[in-house]
């Protein structure tokens, strides 16, 4: 059995417990930085969009008619963005996507942006359209005048971290 001596102790040392504390204060600080900086109606509002994309996906094979997704990006008036669900290969044959009560969904009104691109470009926002074939597979001449390729989407919001998803050419898989 050990002999404790007087000055001698088993316990921390204050230099300790105030190195514990400042580390645990920085992981604190970053963990709450990190989830700031990650906007709920942004994550929401990418995989409505990509449940959409399904939809129209589906219906395409379904019905062997195209089913698209179109996005009109207004670079005048942002909050003028918004996206809506076609078919037939026809921006005059507009429906209602499921779970929306209007015929369009305005990420403009959320200061939320879309931009998309095929291959190695970065995502911009800009006005496109994206249909299925009766296969399920993407086209859209705006993004992809060149050839097959995956098309990446990317939903941005100021001070946020921007969320980012794949529709893959050949297959249609949306990650």
């Amino acid at each position: 059995m050990r002999q404790h001596t007087i000055g001698e102790s088993d316990g921390f040392t204050l230099l300790e417990i105030l190195i514990v504390l400042v580390l645990v204060g920085i992981f604190t600080t970053l963990a709450v930085v990190q989830h700031s900086t990650s906007d709920a109606t942004l994550i929401a509002q990418t995989e409505i969009l990509k449940s959409h994309l399904r939809y129209a996906q589906a219906r395409s094979i379904d019905s062997d008619v195209h089913w698209g997704i179109y996005y009109h990006y207004n670079g005048a008036d942002p909050t003028d963005s918004y996206y809506l669900l076609f078919n037939g290969g026809n921006l005059t044959n507009i429906r209602q996507l499921p779970g929306e009560t209007r015929d369009r969904v305005n990420l403009g009104e959320m200061a939320i942006k879309l931009g998309a691109s095929i291959g190695p470009n970065p995502p911009t926002p800009r006005t496109f359209q994206i249909a299925f074939d009766g296969w399920g597979r993407p086209a859209s001449p705006q993004l992809d005048p060149s050839g097959p390729g995956s098309y990446t989407f990317k939903l941005t919001k100021i001070g946020h971290t921007a969320q980012q998803f794949v529709v893959t050419q050949n297959t249609g898989y949306i990650d």
